[in-house]
């Protein structure tokens, strides 16, 4: 019965769908940061559904991913984890892409230590989207400390 089949490549599939998870979280997170999608399918379900219908979209690709290399599995296994593992090397780039993207171009960058200064007003520009009323103390550096580590003003 083909229901009682043991499923012969369950942890490259399993591989599969973690990276196409990864993927979905980069890529709202990418989002989140007003990055923009390369894939034009990809762009038009996130306009018209949102990120749910985006997550829809990935695991139905992946779905469709592991059904066709079930069934070609069927006469060829070699052929079939061919398949699987070439999807995985080609979303592990993309997922090494994206956190390339994430932490170069859209992730803020801290402020430069050159640019704060000992007697630094406490709304300095390192500090400014902070809210005054919530801050309990201003950082600043200390140049007689080794490695020049940020001391607080308390």
């Amino acid at each position: 019965m083909f229901f009682k089949k043991d499923v012969l490549l369950a942890q490259e599939y399993l591989g599969f769908l973690l990276l196409n998870m990864f993927d979905l979280f980069l890529t709202g997170l990418i989002f989140r940061l007003h990055g923009d999608e390369a894939n034009g399918i990809a762009v038009f379900i996130m306009e018209h559904y949102g990120l749910a219908g985006f997550a829809i979209y990935k695991f139905l690709l992946v779905l469709v991913v592991v059904l066709a290399c079930e069934g070609i599995s069927l006469s060829s296994i070699r052929k079939s984890r061919i398949i699987i593992t070439a999807g995985c090397l080609v979303y592990l780039l993309v997922v090494f892409w994206e956190c390339f993207l994430i932490t170069t171009h859209l992730y803020p960058k801290p402020a430069d230590p050159e640019e704060i200064s000992i007697g630094a007003p406490a709304n300095s520009h390192a500090l400014d989207s902070l809210d005054p009323s919530k801050r309990k103390h201003s950082i600043r550096r200390n140049p007689s400390h080794p490695g020049n580590v940020p001391q607080s003003d308390g």
